[in-house]
């Protein structure tokens, strides 16, 4: 975890850098979506979240390093390959994490967070909440240390899919082309994030878009579900609506 705070704070002036850039591009062209309270809120979050992992004030109840060397079925090189196989695992447990977030109130109240600003921007990718000192999702790492991923490889390759969930949070780039069959997009970010309480909207996704499809969660009727906008009613049994 310190290893990957660390390459985030030497990231972070990208972020800034590319935050500025979409707020004088959104001010360039009349609609400036980036309020600067906001935008500094936004930034204080990202910042305060990264410096907490550099100084290791969270809690890993097993780390990614302990089970590749206890529960490892074999032990590969870090080839290109490796990097492959990393960043599907990352993703996918990613898109795990993000729907036990949005489906389970204890866990929502952390995530809930990166959805409080009023506006869709670059800066709001990097509210993330800083009260979580316990990581209890390890276990969704487990496909990678079973391959025997050096934690080397996850350390370097996890900033890197941050930064693949960092770019789609705006609303200045349109439509992808076939692009928007095979990753995750701002044109349907920009339309999921108001309506993530939809009861027809259930996606989780990262980066990679053909997960929608795998895990059933895709309908034909996504399209129409763009416009519903349907109130959730209260959780019930401990998760939150449907």
């Amino acid at each position: 975890m310190a290893t990957y705070g660390k390459i985030l704070l030497i990231a972070m002036p990208a972020f800034l850098i590319f935050v500025l850039a979409e707020k004088w591009y959104a001010w360039h062209k009349g609609h400036d979506n980036v309020r600067t309270n906001d935008m500094i809120s936004s930034l204080l979050s990202g910042v305060t979240n990264v410096t907490k992992d550099v100084l290791g004030l969270s809690i890993v109840i097993i780390s990614y390093g302990w089970m590749v060397n206890h529960w490892a079925l074999m032990h590969i090189k870090a080839t290109w390959l490796t990097y492959i196989i990393a960043f599907m695992v990352l993703d996918f447990a990613g898109y795990c994490v993000h729907r036990i977030q949005h489906e389970f109130n204890f866990f929502w109240n952390g995530h809930i967070i990166h959805h409080s600003s009023e506006e869709f921007n670059l800066a709001c990718a990097l509210r993330q909440s800083i009260s979580s000192i316990a990581n209890v999702f390890f276990v969704f790492l487990l496909p990678a240390a079973l391959l025997g991923v050096p934690d080397t490889v996850i350390a370097i390759v996890a900033p890197l899919h941050l930064f693949a969930q960092f770019w789609y949070h705006t609303i200045h780039i349109n439509k992808m082309g076939f692009l928007e069959k095979i990753i995750v997009t701002p044109l349907i970010t920009e339309y999921i994030m108001p309506l993530i309480r939809s009861t027809l909207t259930k996606i989780f996704l990262r980066f990679l878009f053909f997960g929608i499809k795998c895990s059933a969660l895709f309908r034909k009727s996504f399209q129409k579900s763009l416009l519903c906008m349907a109130l959730p009613g209260p959780p019930k049994h401990g998760t939150r609506s449907r």
